[in-house]
């Protein structure tokens, strides 16, 4: 009974394996051509790539075109790792027409058609669109993954008049010239300015200066972008305003005046003082008849005692003067702070030279006995 349980199991789990890929298989869409753009001018062409790999063991692909004129081989090349064939990334856009031997005719419509090549050289289709010729352009049918609408950006939204802005532009064919038209964003007027044509690159995209004409108003705007070989279109808004500072202004202070009394003081006045003069008899000596040298020496030896005396707190001795005790002495000099201070670092400063050398001279006697 285990044994019979077992192999039911491993016949169910063999069973939803072999019908799973199936599903998977029916669940996917068929391969197809990604084109870009989806319609050109005839002589524009697109960048193609498919939406799937080639199988297994391929290891090249070819592109051809096929219609009402025969045609043929567009491009062939060896598969990149993931074997999706791309042809867009590697050259970029393709022109499909040959115009200056057999151009299309408007209503035709034409096979692009992408085939994988295996190690043997035999070539197996992997997808293909419809392509319609109308007018001047083609058009594609229909199959194909239509890529992403264009998109528009400007750097700074707010412009002065004159000013540069960067346009950045994607999603537009490749190589296109785009034209771009500065409007009013509501009515008429201004009327519109058309821009310098912004070329883009294959990839359908660029970016690119663009200026605001000197004498544009002030307002809301749009910048329009039109791809003529696409017909893709794209906008952008924009303001264009000058710069203005408001003055600024600040409502007057109003303070009520400050008033103080006068403040009066009376007059001062001070009855004038009046000395009576003074009145010296004039002193009349009698004429001294000594030599002018011994005049002058009494006179300079009266003086320096009585000024001594004063500043030595009275002592009136002529012979302490003349005998050392020195004026240095007696006013203090040499209790001055500075000069006590100046000779005590003197004598610290000699103390510890001596002690140095001393000291350098005591190493060097040991190093000799030493030795």
């Amino acid at each position: 009974m285990l044994l019979a349980r077992t192999m039911g199991a491993a016949g169910a789990v063999l069973l939803a394996a072999s019908v799973l890929p199936g599903l998977a298989r029916a669940d996917e869409p068929a391969p197809t051509l990604i084109l870009d753009p989806t319609s050109a001018g005839l002589r524009v062409g697109a960048k193609v790539k498919a939406s799937a790999p080639c199988a297994a063991g391929s290891i090249g692909y070819n592109l051809v075109i096929t219609g009402p004129h025969g045609l043929g081989g567009l491009y062939s090349d060896a598969l990149p790792a993931d074997l999706v064939p791309n042809p867009g990334t590697q050259v970029g856009a393709i022109p499909f027409f040959d115009m200056d031997s057999d151009p299309p005719a408007d209503g035709e419509t034409y096979v692009l058609q992408v085939n994988c090549m295996g190690a043997d050289g035999a070539a197996t289709k992997l997808a293909s669109v419809d392509l319609k010729v109308v007018g001047t352009k083609w058009e594609l049918q229909g199959g194909a993954t239509t890529p992403a609408g264009p998109t528009a950006s400007v750097n700074p939204t707010t412009a002065k008049p004159g000013d540069l802005v960067s346009v950045t532009l994607a999603g537009f064919g490749v190589n296109e010239f785009v034209t771009r038209t500065l409007r009013p964003a509501t009515g008429s007027t201004p009327a519109p300015v058309n821009l310098p044509d912004q070329a883009v690159n294959q990839d359908g995209g660029s970016t690119a200066l663009a200026k605001i004409p000197d004498d544009q108003p002030d307002g809301e705007y749009v910048i329009d972008f039109e791809g003529p070989d696409t017909g893709r279109k794209a906008h952008v808004s924009i303001t264009v305003a000058r710069a203005t500072t408001p003055p600024t202004s600040q409502p007057p202070t109003s303070q009520p005046p400050t008033s103080q009394p006068p403040t009066s003081q009376p007059p001062t006045s001070q009855p004038p003082t009046s000395q009576p003069p003074t009145s010296q008899p004039p002193t009349s000596e009698p004429p001294t008849s000594q030599s002018p040298t011994a005049t002058a020496t009494a006179t300079d030896t009266a003086t320096a005692t009585a000024t001594t005396g004063d500043s030595s707190g009275g002592s009136t001795s002529g012979g302490n003067n003349n005998s050392g005790g020195g004026g240095l002495a007696h006013t203090g000099a040499l209790l001055d702070p500075r000069l006590l201070g100046t000779a005590g670092v003197a004598l610290m400063g000699g103390s510890a030279l001596v002690w140095y050398r001393t000291r350098r001279r005591s190493a060097l006697l040991e190093g000799d006995d030493q030795l």
